[in-house]
């Protein structure tokens, strides 16, 4: 009884004898404590060039003037660095950001895009479209380009875990990881870890966008279509 604590008497008026906490268990404590954001950046607006393949296309001057708006979405995230693809629009994508927030920002291998240099340049959108729809409904096949969706997707996933696992082994609580790369990988990506169709997906994604994932479960948690 409260009564027989004689200490209570010294409290100050408004202190409760007692507190309610949650009942929590300890897995769901170290749960926690592991639990980090994942941030798949889309590139921001590229400027297409016909005489070159598209991971040579660098941004358009609207595509570098929105990666300034995009690092603003970034601030309140445990960020250490900047990770890129190894292609030019989503290396200049992450140089402006991690410039704006005072990051380092380095690129890797195993990022970039579903291989499609050997494609020649598709000047019509209808004829872009019919090829991406031909990609996704047919993950299996290399209907577009030298990777087929599902080659595409084991690619990338291993890099994306790669990284997550070196970052979980180098700092005893690891930071969010934010890495800037390209629709079609994040799509499939999304569409493996959710209920998302991929190419319904992909559709919706605009230049930049933001998908964040809590790990290690890979849950799905918030999607920026447009900035």
């Amino acid at each position: 009884m409260e009564t027989e604590r004689i200490w209570l008497r010294h409290y100050d008026e408004g202190i409760p004898a007692s507190l309610d906490y949650p009942q929590l268990q300890l897995d769901d404590l170290l749960e926690t404590a592991a639990r980090k954001r994942l941030l798949l950046i889309r590139h921001s607006i590229s400027q297409p060039a016909p005489g070159a393949p598209p991971h040579q296309w660098a941004l358009s001057d609207a595509g570098r003037q929105a990666c300034r708006s995009l690092a603003t979405q970034l601030v309140n995230y445990d960020l250490a660095e900047i990770i890129t693809s190894t292609e030019v629009k989503a290396a200049e994508t992450g140089q402006i950001m991690a410039r704006q927030l005072s990051l380092p920002c380095h690129a890797v291998a195993g990022l970039q895009e579903q291989a499609r240099s050997s494609v020649p340049y598709l000047r019509s959108k209808a004829q872009f479209m019919e090829k991406i729809e031909l990609l996704f409904e047919q993950p299996a096949s290399r209907v577009f380009g030298e990777e087929s969706a599902n080659e595409a997707l084991v690619r990338f996933s291993s890099a994306i875990d790669s990284l997550l696992t070196s970052a979980s082994t180098s700092a005893s609580q690891p930071p969010d990881l934010a890495i800037v790369t390209h629709g079609t990988v994040i799509a499939l990506f999304v569409g493996r870890h959710s209920k998302w169709d991929p190419l319904d997906f992909w559709r919706r994604l605009g230049m930049p966008a933001i998908v964040e994932f809590h790990t290690p479960a890979m849950a799905l948690q918030n999607v920026i279509f447009h900035l």
